[in-house]
C-alpha cells in the first residue's frame, strides 16, 4: 500500500509526512523537512 518516499498526509490541512519504513500493519514516517540528515 506505501512505499519508503511516499508522502502522506493523514488528515485534510494536516502536515504531510514522508514514509521512511514499511511494516506489515504500521509505517513509520516523519515530517517533511524533518528527514534524518537534513539540514
Amino acid at each position: 500500500m506505501f512505499t519508503p518516499g511516499d508522502i502522506v498526509q493523514p488528515r485534510m490541512g494536516g502536515p504531510k509526512l514522508k514514509v521512511i519504513e514499511v511494516n506489515e500493519d504500521h509505517i513509520v514516517a516523519v515530517q517533511v523537512g524533518n528527514e534524518p540528515g537534513e539540514n
